[in-house]
């Protein structure tokens, strides 16, 4: 019976390799998500080849699992253009059930050239609510994996307001930030993590300085590095409400990781389904532990919008499970006291200060004993003189022998065979026939003509011997009827061979029924790998000083500086850093000084979000419209009042418009007659170049000055320190290399939660963490890039 038939959300785990994929499968999964040679979003896994890919396909579709692709990079024009297609199609007609896609351009791709193939929305794609997952849909999808950051609350309304499929994070590491809105990679580790290479500079220490100035913490802690999710108990609530497949996330994480973990989940979901009372054993959370953990596990965001449980401030590595204490320490012995046994090979790790640690392995030879009456062992090991070593230390499991053994045994080494059923009929004077049936696929062998037995004539016994050797064969025969005529021969080898191959048939024919036939592709793409050569485009002759400039303010004193600037035509304000009612005020004083007024929509909108923007929409209506609006992600995509039509878009560069198929896909998504897309932070001018001339009349923005968010969370660095104040403002992180990143803590009083009881913003708030440095381009030679740009910022 499959989870579908029981009533269970989809079982999703992770694979880094063909032997990860077998141990998800073997130790419960319904599905697997891996990532080919290109455009994944773990760069830095193993991968697979285009020939793993097929191989897992053909594996995984012939015990009745799905499998899903990875593609959820940023897609760069030259790679849309001549790449993606050669690239996916060997995996669609070999009948890959869907991919999870990034990229909106991407996604109208697929959506165009591989029709009957899923397209899942990543949750890199930043969907927060019930217009972002809409957009999605228009896109071609029909399942997002929103924000990790979303509460049950806000998952349960984007399903019962889109009625598209919803994959949710279950189990594994979480990012700090809100997945797909981080450039801090990127503008630190040279590695951008919007093409799989993210160097995670989140799990560096940091030190914190408030709005004054003033340090917060006296050493440097973690306070970007989330601990690691574990939902065992939330997996009743996440089916009451609707959700279609549970994701484990791991794809860098060993096999022991993968084959564990999916084995628990599928234990516990196995129990719901089973109607007994659903109570999670303290042993599998052991387990999970020395799997896989930070410091601690928590629960995420299901429940809760953010909070300082939710940190692994102290240590941003595995630990593994608490085992004890160090008792005492004698010359170069450590007596620990243990809450369990210990095997030979162990890990145990002795955290010290800052990011030391101690490992000891333990030897074959211990001095294990019993003490006490509740349960604990104690253990002698040598150590290293270690200033920080002291009593009262507390010890970890990083690795368990044990554990290990048990998976290799009850997961990694067992074998899935299914039930198949034939006859052979060896008849004088006939050619003999074998048939073979299992899963609802019949295959018939003719085989040679029986010969007169001279001395021992074949036996049933015989035939039933050779027929039941199926080794490796993923087959078991259970019912085999023989018709054997008296006094016939042949060689078993030829009974063998041909059992071998009615076997393989059963095995090939059933993948077989998931092949696809190849589409014909659009004719509108026939010049596909061609269009570089041979474009036809025209380039707009667009002067320097007929650009006009737009500037970007956030509080009323720099506002006040732009407004005597001739130099400005007008002035954006971000709804993020003012009020309703000051951006009425605000809008009307920027018409006073005649300039344009821009309204920029927040930067993260979840679903508190849109309920105070409507509220401004209303006050607005009959007001005089603002000249532009900024947009930063699709789920801000056709909110804005039919009123508003006629005032352009500006699509930000966190909206990734990175080909040019985007940029055709993002103006359909909305309701504007007008768009100008701000090039990416991460493009090239060279590579923005290409997206433009691809683009029809597609207009650009360029931010000539200025800082740029580096990362958007729902975590708020106030609140990890204990110190949130609901105040909207500004404080710092100071990284080791001396860098210090702004931090604009968006307690926005628009976005209280009437529940709260203290009047603080709650729901909706978020922290932006700047570059440390702004981005300067007055002066330089902008070259053809001028071509393309309709406005500076």
């Amino acid at each position: 019976m499959n989870y579908r038939e029981k009533g269970l959300p989809e079982l999703l785990a992770p694979a880094g390799s063909i032997d990860h994929l077998k141990a998800a499968v073997l130790a419960g999964a319904d599905a697997v998500y891996f990532g080919g040679s290109r455009f994944g979003a773990r760069a830095y896994a193993r991968n697979f080849s285009g020939e793993d890919v097929l191989d897992a396909l053909d594996y995984l579709h012939f015990h009745d699992r799905r499998a899903y692709l990875t593609v959820n990079t940023l897609i760069k024009e030259k790679e849309l253009q001549t790449d993606l297609y050669a690239y996916l199609l060997p995996f669609y007609e070999a009948g890959l059930d869907g991919v999870i896609v990034q990229d909106p351009g991407a996604a109208s791709f697929i959506r165009d050239h591989f029709p009957g193939m899923e397209i899942h929305g990543s949750t890199q794609m930043f969907i927060t609510g019930i217009p972002g997952a809409l957009a999605a849909g228009k896109l071609g999808m029909n399942r997002v994996v929103p924000a990790r950051e979303l509460s049950g609350e806000e998952l349960i309304a984007i399903k019962k307001a889109t009625g598209l499929e919803l994959e949710v994070f279950i189990h594994g590491a979480l990012c700090y930030s809100y997945s797909g809105q981080c450039l801090l990679s990127s503008c630190y580790g040279g590695r951008s993590g919007n093409r799989g290479r993210c160097a995670q500079p989140c799990r560096l220490p940091y030190r914190a300085f408030d709005a004054d100035g003033e340090s917060v913490h006296k050493t440097e802690m973690h306070l970007l590095s989330p601990r690691d999710l574990c939902s065992l108990h939330l997996l009743p609530s996440m089916i009451r409400a609707g959700v279609d497949s549970l994701k484990i996330e791991g794809r860098m994480k060993n096999i022991d990781y993968v084959a564990g973990v999916t084995s628990i989940y599928r234990h516990y979901l196995d129990l719901y389904a089973s109607g007994s009372p659903y109570r999670i054993e303290e042993k599998d959370l052991e387990e999970l532990e020395e799997l896989y953990v930070r410091t601690a596990f928590t629960d995420g965001y299901w429940s809760r919008h953010n909070g300082r449980e939710m940190m692994s401030v102290d240590r941003p590595r595995h630990l593994g499970r608490k085992m004890g204490k160090i008792l005492s320490i004698r010359k170069n012995r450590a007596l620990i006291s243990l809450i369990g046994r210990v095997q030979p090979k162990d890990l145990l790790v002795i955290p010290g200060p800052g990011e030391e640690e101690l490992v000891l392995t333990v030897p074959k030879k211990t001095d294990l004993v019993r003490a006490g009456k509740k349960g604990r062992w104690e253990i002698s090991l040598n150590v290293p003189k270690t200033p920080w070593l002291t009593p009262g230390k507390a010890v970890y499991r990083r690795h368990s022998e044990a554990l290990e053994k048990r998976i290799k045994e009850d997961i990694l080494d067992t074998e899935i065979k299914y039930p198949v059923s034939g006859s052979l009929e060896l008849r004088k004077d006939r050619p003999l026939l074998l048939r073979l049936s299992s899963r609802g696929i019949k295959v018939v062998l003719p085989g040679p003509m029986p010969q007169t037995a001279e001395n021992r004539p074949l036996a049933e016994e015989d035939v039933l011997r050779q027929m039941r050797k199926t080794g490796e064969v993923p087959f078991e025969l259970k019912e085999f009827t023989l018709n054997l005529d008296d006094g016939l021969f042949l060689p078993a080898s030829r009974l063998k061979e041909l059992r071998q191959e009615a076997y393989q048939r059963l095995e090939d024919d059933y993948i077989h029924t998931f092949y696809r036939q190849v589409p014909e592709r659009p004719d509108s793409d026939v010049s596909y790998g061609e269009a570089f050569s041979t474009s036809a485009f025209v380039t707009r002759k667009v002067k320097e000083k007929d650009i006009p400039a737009y500037a970007v303010v956030y509080n009323r004193e720099i506002m006040d500086l732009c407004l005597d600037s001739p130099l400005i035509r007008g002035i954006v304000l971000p709804m993020d850093f003012y009020s309703r009612e000051d951006l009425i005020i605000l809008k009307e004083k920027i018409h006073s000084a005649g300039k344009e007024a821009c309204l920029s929509l927040p930067r993260v909108f979840r679903m508190t979000t849109m309920e105070s923007m409507e509220e401004y929409f209303g006050q607005t209506a009959k007001r005089e419209a603002w000249e532009g609006i900024y947009i930063h992600n699709l789920n801000e995509c056709a909110i804005l009042p039919d009123s508003w039509t006629h005032i352009p878009r500006i699509y930000s560069a966190s909206m990734y418009a990175w080909n040019s198929r985007t940029l055709r896909e993002i103006p359909a998504l909305d309701n504007g007659v007008r768009s100008f897309y701000e090039m990416p932070v991460e493009l090239s001018r060279e590579e923005w170049i290409e997206v433009m001339k691809h683009s029809d009349d597609a207009e650009g923005e360029l931010m000539v000055y200025g800082r740029f968010p580096a990362m958007l969370s729902a975590q708020c660095v106030k609140n990890t320190l204990g110190r949130c104040n609901g105040r909207q403002e500004t404080c710092t992180l100071k990284s080791g290399t001396g860098k210090k990143l702004p931090v604009s803590c968006h307690c926005h009083p628009d976005w209280i939660d009437p529940a709260s009881k203290d009047g603080r913003a709650g729901k909706s708030c978020y922290n932006m963490i700047w570059t440390d440095r702004p981005r300067d381009l007055i002066g330089q030679d902008m070259g053809d890039l001028v071509s393309f740009t309709g406005r500076f910022r």
